[in-house]
């Protein structure tokens, strides 16, 4: 069973990593999650809960980028107490709140934007660093060879009717031409979180943590704009952070263009989607591809709508 196997090899990093610390467990170690994409456990010590985590190759090493964040804006991120690049594996002080799934506290998810935003801003000068640690690179010429390689892949356009075919080959045969588009709203590329949603904040009381960082990514910072603002179910909430999000990118870059490049990016984020999900089912186990099957072409009608192209 893939429980107990886990928290066997995982106890003695772990109590290892605590006692340099001074710390001392109090309890076993118990499985949250375990499945392709990361392996999740918890354990009680005399301070306090910790959790441990750790994810495949495929993802990026989140140990590596939550303390490039953490040497921006510490208390963004999680407190890591060990980390195994090696392994991927990271043992973590337990963060207190909520997750902010379902927000609608306008707010509070400003608060969000302009922290996240300020560390991007931060970290304009840091992308070969992210690169390093298994960061997506989401940057124009990866972006166009992963499309195109998507759209090559027989499982995803058998997926399709011939009309939704026909629209994304469209979309992609102009990628090229959208993408320079994009880079000449002027906006450098910076980190992304990669999975920038109001699900992924925890909150207590005015504390707000970023959390999973395995789908961290390079590339245009609006990306994360339309990630976030789209899992808002407010009208009046998103149009106030996305009016936010472009007002400080434009704030942060003079003469740049964010809200066209955020216009630009709609079907790009979702061709991205796509292929991220493709990237899931190459990797996770069989039983699981049937939560994510129907994804990729899921997200390539999704892309066709942003494109405003016929086919869906």
């Amino acid at each position: 069973m893939p429980g107990p196997s886990c928290s066997t090899r995982g106890r003695p990093w772990v109590d290892a990593a605590l006692r340099a610390h001074g710390r001392r467990r109090t309890g076993v170690l118990r499985q949250r999650k375990t499945w392709n994409l990361s392996v999740v456990l918890t354990a009680p010590t005399h301070q306090g809960d910790v959790w441990f985590k750790a994810t495949p190759p495929f993802l990026a090493d989140e140990g590596s980028a939550i303390r490039r964040v953490a040497a921006v804006d510490p208390e963004l991120v999680p407190v890591v107490l060990a980390h195994d690049p090696g392994r991927r594996a990271i043992l973590m002080d337990h963060v207190a709140g909520e997750d902010q799934f379902g927000l609608t506290d306008a707010d509070v998810a400003e608060a969000m934007v302009r922290r996240w935003v300020a560390v991007q801003g931060a970290l304009l000068d840091d992308v070969e660093h992210v690169l390093a640690v298994g960061a997506e690179d989401r940057r124009s010429a990866p972006l166009l060879a992963e499309a195109e390689a998507l759209l090559g892949r027989r499982e995803v356009r058998t997926a399709l009717s011939a009309r939704e075919l026909a629209g994304v080959e469209t979309l992609v045969d102009g990628l090229p031409s959208r993408l320079d588009d994009i880079a000449a709203c002027g906006l450098p590329d910076t980190v992304l979180h990669g999975d920038m949603h109001p699900g992924n904040w925890r909150r207590d009381g005015d504390r707000l943590t970023l959390l999973d960082w395995g789908d961290v990514g390079v590339g245009n910072p609006m990306v994360d704009q339309r990630a976030f603002v789209e899992r808002l179910t407010d009208p009046a909430v998103r149009e106030r952070i996305s009016a936010l999000w472009t007002r400080l990118w434009a704030e942060q870059v003079p003469g740049s263009d964010p809200a066209r490049a955020a216009y630009l990016l709609g079907p790009v984020t979702q061709l991205t989607a796509a292929a991220t999900y493709q990237r899931f089912l190459d990797h996770i186990e069989v039983t699981e591809r049937v939560y994510h099957a129907l994804d990729p072409a899921d997200r390539l009608r999704a892309a066709i709508a942003a494109d405003g192209s016929p086919g869906v």
